[in-house]
């Protein structure tokens, strides 16, 4: 009997001694309010209209509502929009909050990473196809509920037809932008655009929505992810900040006005706490040709975004007029990380 217990009492201590799993916290807390089983979870809905159009009259109505189904089969919330042949030129934006949480990062400690991820139905293809003008788009955003001030987590973004349910690429948040103890809520936007009238239906759905945080990894020399990294920044390779000026810092099109190109640029909010130093500069041909710009320095906070414009050389007004495409140079530094990046971008 002595020795059952003596051996109760190793095993109890052994498991004490056991190093544990490590853990990951996941926001909003409640899992209803993730995977909308049942009901909306606590999330609440709002509508938004611009443009020519007026809201009770002619603008694409937004129908924001729960629905069966979903990726997981037990629910999901959706925007819908429908166009009817009176609507005129306007945007109708639908919104979804989830319920207020305290941010309390991994366990009451600042987390190492915070990650987001939540499953889609682009079902708006019938609202595109009559018409390459118009465009759904959407973003998700985490708001501080005490200032107002956003973080940006997934900007925004064109929706691609799609049948059928989809989840996101991971989308990284920088650990130093939230603020351990403030409340927040997750917001996303879905936004149709419409030029042109077609007489359709479409929605964007949303399931499985979790933004989770956890330890950094332990990799031994500090990691490329850690605080150490760049400063703290969450940008500290090459290859990632040359990926991130090819499909987020660059505009998809720049515009040619008189002599001016302008082009709207990004900085990530995963680039904090350092700014995005950014040099842009058009080119006359290709990849390497001669400068047919002005070059445009800018600096931007993490998060923020601009559009500049930039005076065009005398010479090659006329072809920057009629070009279609155009080659630009950017050079961007973030902390200690520097990249050049030639890239041809199309004109609006």
């Amino acid at each position: 009997m002595i020795k059952k217990l003596l051996l109760a009492v190793v095993a109890t201590s052994l498991l004490a001694l056991a190093p544990s799993p490590s853990r990951a916290d996941t926001y909003a807390p409640a899992s209803a309010s993730q995977d909308f089983a049942g009901g909306p979870g606590g999330w609440t809905q709002s509508s938004e209209f611009s443009g020519l159009c007026l809201q009770t009259l002619a603008c694409p109505a937004v129908v924001n509502s729960w629905s069966a189904g979903g990726a997981d089969g037990n629910g999901y919330v959706r925007t819908q929009f429908g166009s009817v042949v009176s609507t005129l030129a306007g945007t109708s934006t639908g919104i979804w909050e989830s319920p207020s949480f305290v941010y309390n990062g991994i366990g009451g400690k600042p987390a190492g990473t915070v990650t987001f991820d939540m499953s889609m139905l682009r079902d708006v293809g019938a609202l595109l196809d009559a018409s390459l003008l118009n465009d759904t788009r959407f973003q998700v955003d985490l708001v501080d509920q005490g200032d107002g001030n956003a973080v940006s987590v997934v900007p925004s973004t064109v929706v691609v037809p799609d049948g059928g349910w989809t989840a996101i690429p991971s989308a990284s948040v920088n650990p130093n932008l939230v603020t351990l103890g403030h409340s927040y809520k997750i917001r996303i936007t879905t936004t149709y655009h419409a030029v042109a009238t077609v007489v359709a239906m479409g929605e964007v759905g949303y399931d499985d929505v979790t933004l989770t945080t956890a330890a950094a990894p332990d990799n031994g020399n500090g990691g490329n992810g850690g605080s150490g990294a760049n400063g703290g920044s969450g940008v500290t390779q090459i290859k990632q900040l040359r990926k991130l000026v090819k499909h987020y810092i660059l505009p998809k099109t720049v515009s040619v006005n008189g002599r001016l190109l302008s082009a709207h640029l990004r900085c990530p909010s995963i680039a904090a706490p350092w700014p995005c130093q950014i040099q842009l500069q058009g080119l006359s041909k290709g990849k390497f040709s001669t400068p047919a710009t002005a070059r445009k320095v800018v600096k931007l906070l993490p998060g923020r975004e601009r559009t500049v414009k930039i005076r065009i050389k005398p010479t090659y007004v006329a072809s920057y007029r009629t070009a279609k495409k155009i080659w630009v140079k950017i050079i961007v530094r973030v902390g200690k990380v520097r990249v050049t990046v030639r890239k041809p971008i199309r004109t609006a």
